[in-house]
């Protein structure tokens, strides 16, 4: 006859006491997975606003300063952009030429999703998008 090991206070042989750690771990791993890649969603959405952001100002400041067009402000956020081949939307606003308010602004937007970044977020909401808006007194 053989004789089993069992665990003190249980009744139970030792081996039961692996197959709960494997259950317990199916549990736990998902969500442990899903809150690291989670994480990293976030950090490249944040990476992307900042990089949008910069892109916004210098483009602000290329039509503020340096009295460039529209076409060169959208040139200048194209470059500093991480991916270019992005469906990024441009929205620049220039005062009249004898205006008081001398405010160019600068917008940029992506949708969030699909092929870009933020593709948990945008699985979730269809209208999803990032957008920066700077705004800079004109020196012209």
């Amino acid at each position: 006859m053989e004789r089993m090991t069992r665990l003190a206070g249980t009744g139970r042989p030792r081996g039961f006491r692996r197959g709960a750690s494997l259950v317990e771990s199916a549990f736990v791993i998902p969500i442990l997975a899903m809150l690291v890649f989670s994480g990293f969603e976030f950090g490249a959405v944040l990476h992307m606003r900042q990089s949008m952001l910069h892109a916004a100002r210098e483009s602000a400041r290329v039509l503020a300063v340096q009295g460039g067009s529209v076409a060169e402000a959208e040139q200048v956020a194209l470059g500093l952009l991480p991916n270019p081949s992005l469906p990024y939307e441009f929205t620049f606003t220039t005062p009249a030429p004898n205006s008081v308010d001398r405010q160019v602004v600068a917008e940029i937007s992506l949708p969030l999703g699909g092929d870009t970044v933020g593709m948990a977020i945008g699985a979730f909401d269809d209208d999803a998008e990032l957008r920066v808006r700077v705004a800079m007194r004109s020196e012209q």
